[in-house]
């Protein structure tokens, strides 16, 4: 397994957790020293008093190393049938939760697909706070490590409904929006780096977990986050307002009511500033064109608001 590393900065901690993920989801034994000796969850360096130096542990560091070692893991029988029970899994879904009423979810791990169904007749909202969903996702992970790997999870129809997921490294949901799931609805969310690759969507705008697509049968602008914060895309990012020139000019919104929720298009790219939550996506409509809305000028006030608008012009 990973160890922590004193010169893990907050662009590499991402890459570690990722990796040591993706070792822990195998379904062999793996020795996940990460979590074990890591300043906190989202800080991969090592915890107080248990490195000699950036990549080694001390006397202290190695006794807790040492002392979390589950030999029982190595057994061979053991590793066998954890083998056979994920490659039987593989090509089925398996329930990960149930509140017994007919709302439940369930995950492929062959297909990478995340499954939730509602067969009430009321709408489900799923968020961070519902507790025992966290729990019994956060249980059907430990049972079965290859499965509702960490990412985000989005499904996106031809009728143009959308909903989006994420997932942490233990399972949960660590979504920024909740996400509404209607009575009778079955909703098939794939990771969104299948969507980003499909030919249903061109891709205009790509920075790490941000993905700006547009969608070849609807028109609609699809705005991901995949990362774990806000994401704020505004004309002073050179290179999205650049990308966004391709686009048609107009006013694309959706239908949330929620500030920063408008994309304003013209020949120069991007105009105005959207706030894309952590672990979402925003589909954004366009409703019409430019002329569709008053505009008005913006005259800077102060010294420091005139720096800003002259280097952006």
């Amino acid at each position: 397994g990973l160890c922590p590393h004193g010169a893990c900065g907050s662009e590499q901690s991402p890459i570690w957790k990722r990796t040591n993920d993706r070792l822990t989801g195998l379904g062999v034994p793996v020795l996940d020293w990460l979590h074990l000796l890591a300043a906190s969850h989202d800080d991969c360096t090592w915890a107080e008093g248990l490195a000699c130096d950036d990549a080694r542990p001390n006397g202290r560091g190695h006794q807790k190393m040492f002392a979390s070692v589950d030999q029982a893991l190595f057994e061979p029988a053991k590793v066998r049938a954890v083998l056979a029970r994920q490659e039987a899994e593989l090509d089925k879904e398996t329930v990960c939760f149930s509140d017994g009423g007919g709302f439940q979810i369930s995950y492929a791990p062959g297909r990478g697909d995340l499954i939730i169904s509602n067969a009430t007749k009321n709408e489900y909202l799923l968020n961070s706070g519902w507790g025992q969903l966290q729990d019994a996702l956060a249980a059907a992970k430990g049972q079965s490590p290859w499965s509702l790997r960490r990412g985000l999870y989005v499904s996106y129809d031809a009728k143009g409904h959308c909903a989006a997921v994420a997932l942490d490294g233990s399972g949960r949901i660590a979504s920024g929006d909740q996400t509404a799931v209607p009575p009778g609805a079955t909703l098939v969310l794939q990771a969104a780096k299948s969507l980003v690759a499909s030919s249903a969507v061109k891709t205009i705008f790509e920075a790490g977990p941000l993905s700006i697509l547009l969608c070849a049968y609807s028109g609609k602008l699809l705005v991901l986050n995949a990362a774990t914060f806000e994401y704020n895309v505004h004309p002073m990012w050179n290179e999205a307002r650049v990308a966004t020139r391709r686009l048609t000019e107009g006013i694309y919104e959706d239908s949330s009511g929620q500030p920063f929720r408008t994309a304003i298009i013209s020949l120069h790219g991007l105009q105005s500033r959207i706030k894309v939550p952590a672990g979402s996506m925003l589909a954004l409509t366009r409703t019409g064109p430019l002329s569709s809305v008053e505009r008005i000028a913006l005259l800077p006030l102060g010294d420091r608001c005139s720096i800003r608008m002259l280097l952006h012009k």
